[in-house]
Order: C-alpha cells, then structure tokens, then sequence
C-alpha cells in the first residue's frame, strides 16, 4: 500500500511514497527505510504503519536491528512500553553501539519505567559513541531525578554549549 511520507530531499512536503517497504528493500540498503518507518512515519503520526513497516523488515531480514528499532519506536507512540523495551533490547542485540537505539531504548526507561539508573547507562553509552547535545540533556534529567544536581548542572551545561534547546523551568530548578 502507498502511505505518505515527509519527502526524502527535505522539503517536508507529504508526498506518496514510491515503495513499501519490502518491495523497497528488494535491492536496497535497510537504513534508506529508517527514515521512512523510523523518524518520519511516526512524527506524522502514521504509528500503525511504522508497526507494519518494521513488522515487514523483521520478516525480511529477522538479524538485522532495524525491523525491531522501528517497532519499538512505533510500540512506543502506541503506549506499548513493554513491547517496545522488548524489541529495543533486541535491536540493540543486532547493534550493540547504535547511539540512536541507547537514546531511545533510555527515553523509555526513564519516561515509561522510571528506572533511571538503567537510563543514565543508556546515556552514558550513547554519549561515548556520539556526543550530541541531546544526549546530554536527558542524561542531565536522569542525574537530576536520581538527586545528583552538580552532574546535572554539568550535563545541562555540555548540552546548550552542544546546541540543545533546554526548557527555561528545568535551568531555574538547577539554578542555571
């Protein structure tokens, strides 16, 4: 089926896309469809049909991380926190260093299990492979929900000087 996604060149335009999935992947590299199912499908709100597109790579290629990192992110948006841990720990299986998958697989431990200890190592993990400021800023929470301030105050500081936009409530009850 077609479904519309954000146009591939930026524009942010919907449009009708080319190819599902499967068909798509028939000749192509996985991380073309990411986007698709990933990131784009589920910012426009289309989370049963991310579900259906990772359901489909995952039939395709059951090894590869990105069927499941797609779910997950998809089971995610539905409020399905434990189906999605499931399959954010198996994609992370396949691909133990994806920082995209630490910081996701961290978001829904910390928003939807409040095991923060379990998040902050998320963090820690994606921060060492890639260090965007993003990062920092849902470390810096972790630090300030399990009461250590000062590393909270350290990484709210890394994360704005690495460009993250930080709400101006959380700053004042760092007193930044």
């Amino acid at each position: 089926t077609l479904s519309p996604i954000v146009d591939l060149q930026g524009l942010g335009r919907p449009r009708e896309r080319q190819f599902n999935v499967t068909a798509g992947l028939a000749g192509v590299s996985g991380s073309i469809a990411m986007p698709i199912g990933r990131r784009t499908g589920i910012r426009l709100g289309m989370n049963k049909e991310a579900l259906e597109d990772g359901d489909a790579l995952i039939k395709l290629d059951p090894k590869s991380p990105n069927g499941y990192a797609i779910r997950g992110k998809a089971l995610t948006a539905l409020n399905q926190p434990a189906e999605a841990l499931t399959d954010f720990n198996s994609a992370l299986e396949r691909n133990p260093g994806d920082d995209n998958l630490l910081y996701d697989r961290g978001a829904l431990l910390f928003n939807s299990f409040s095991r923060y200890t379990d998040a902050l190592k998320d963090f820690d993990q994606a921060i060492q492979k890639n260090p965007k400021g993003l990062y920092f800023m849902t470390r810096s929470f972790c630090h300030f929900k399990l009461n250590d301030k000062e590393k909270a105050k350290d990484d709210a500081r890394m994360a704005i000087q690495k460009g993250a936009t930080i709400p101006q409530n959380y700053l004042a009850l760092l007193g930044l």
